[in-house]
């Protein structure tokens, strides 16, 4: 077999171990698989970061840069496509197709109050399964109350609040997942309230007249809920 001529064209980023697709961390990782292309340009996974996370068949060891690289392979028309990936090369990574579609929608939509724009996406998301998981899901859960609230639907921003904690066990200590919810639902609020320039201290109302609304439709005990807070600052 004749090496290739050092004119030979490289392959697109992830066709081998020494060309990997830059990610960031283990979920930057599954989210580039997911985002995925094959050969005729379809999205096997279509954004879903629990597909990408499937498609990981181990490690290949280190390549010339001493990084591991990950081995994944997506189900493709052409057959499977091997995606070798760099997990540790956050200083290089691009942001994907859904990172590029997630920020774009927060920063353009969300937060310069075109919330009807981002709620009919974030409807759209969500009504695409029950068992996806994407990024743009995940920005929506959060923001979906404010944004819905802006709007003045303020039963609908309940029935969201009320589907997504009621989709969680009752909280404590050891199973905090609806508090942590609780909080970023709150800050999704704050962060919009910043970027309109609101006073810290017309925010700090705000922000403690919704949470004892909101603690309402959650079933969160407010008082448990700081308490937890106060042990687990961001």
């Amino acid at each position: 077999m004749r090496a290739p001529e050092s004119g030979a064209p490289l392959g697109p980023p992830g066709s081998a171990k020494d060309r990997p697709l830059l990610a960031c961390g283990t979920t930057g990782s599954y989210v580039a698989v997911a985002d995925a292309e094959c050969e005729d340009g379809t999205r096997p996974f279509d954004g879903d970061i629990p597909s990408g996370m499937k498609a990981r068949r181990g490690n290949v060891g280190a390549n010339k840069d001493g990084h591991v690289i990950d081995l994944y392979e997506v189900p493709c028309p052409e057959g499977p496509q091997k995606i070798f990936v760099d997990m540790y090369a956050c200083d290089r990574a691009q942001p994907s197709r859904s990172e590029f579609e997630r920020d774009t929608y927060v920063r353009d939509a969300f937060l310069v109050g075109d919330h009807a724009r981002f709620s009919e996406r974030c409807f759209a998301e969500q009504a695409r399964g029950p068992d996806r998981v994407s990024l743009m899901l995940q920005s929506c859960l959060p923001a979906m109350p404010t944004a819905l609230r802006e709007q003045g639907k303020v039963e609908e921003a309940h029935g969201w609040l009320a589907r997504y904690c009621g989709g969680t066990p009752t909280p404590t200590a050891e199973q905090p997942k609806r508090w942590v919810y609780f909080r970023n639902v709150l800050e999704a609020l704050d962060a919009l309230r910043e970027q309109q320039n609101r006073a810290a201290s017309d925010r700090a109302y705000e922000r403690k007249t919704v949470a004892a609304e909101y603690a309402k439709v959650c079933e969160i005990d407010l008082k448990a809920y700081e308490r937890w807070l106060k042990d687990n600052p961001e």
